[in-house]
């Protein structure tokens, strides 16, 4: 199961404007238009985007990734990474 955390860059605590304004942000990056052919990463951030920025939906990730209690704590996501991780990059 993908994380949609990492691909965006978020903390698992992340407001609905934060995950807004990283979706954003990567989005300028990974759009095929700028990135080249591989759409692959922009769909991944498509994807992420629309499971988190929905509250039913991004509860329901929480729990199949037994995030369901552990929401308030970090996750320790480093956002520099998830950029180099959706570009396939060895970190």
């Amino acid at each position: 199961m993908k994380n949609y955390y990492l691909i965006l860059g978020v903390d698992t605590r992340a407001t609905l404007e934060q995950i807004k304004a990283a979706y954003r942000r990567q989005a300028k990056d990974l759009h095929p238009d700028y990135f080249g052919q591989d759409s692959g990463p922009f769909i991944d951030l498509q994807e992420a985007y629309a499971i988190l920025s929905d509250p039913d939906r991004r509860q329901a990730f929480d729990r199949a990734m037994g995030l369901g209690e552990k929401r308030g704590r970090s996750a320790g996501v480093r956002p520099e990474l998830s950029l180099a991780r959706a570009l396939g990059m060895e970190i």
